[in-house]
């Protein structure tokens, strides 16, 4: 959720075009976890002895695979390390896939839309000055996330 306010507070144009189509909230939460996915890496063990791209793994192995990475693989996504809310919309493995997809996935969309609501009630048109963002930025390997996030008035 922190990751989802900062990418929406560092790009004012965000909260605009979601003011402007309330549609687009949808395309910013999933490129916002497809940018930043909640977790990074996962570790599966592998099933038969097989070789990916030069590495040889045996069956029983602990394998790796890097979310972060997969989820912004430039042969799938165009300028992928990007926020970018107009990109084609494709699956990505921010929630997982198959038998490990997240089952809080929708949970984590409906407080990601509540909070979003919420920032574009906070950054009114109209009404009091738009809050400043005061942070330290993405951090963290296993879960990334700001450590401090702070809207100044």
């Amino acid at each position: 959720m922190a990751i989802l306010m900062y990418a929406v507070l560092s790009e004012p144009v965000t909260l605009e075009t979601v003011r402007a189509d309330e549609a687009m909230a949808c395309a910013v939460i999933q490129e916002c976890w497809r940018w930043e996915c909640p977790l990074t890496w996962v570790l599966r063990r592998c099933t038969a002895d097989t070789e990916l791209c030069g590495a040889r793994m045996r069956e029983g192995d602990l394998v790796c695979a890097n979310l972060a990475s997969a989820n912004r693989d430039e042969n799938r996504w165009a300028d992928a390390d990007r926020f970018g809310i107009h990109r084609k919309p494709l699956p990505h493995l921010a929630m997982g896939t198959g038998p490990h997809i997240c089952l809080g996935r929708h949970l984590a969309a409906l407080e990601a839309r509540e909070i979003l609501a919420g920032l574009l009630q906070a950054t009114a048109p109209v009404g009091p000055p738009r809050p400043a963002l005061d942070t330290d930025g993405i951090g963290g390997r296993g879960f990334r996330s700001p450590r401090r996030l702070a809207l100044r008035w």
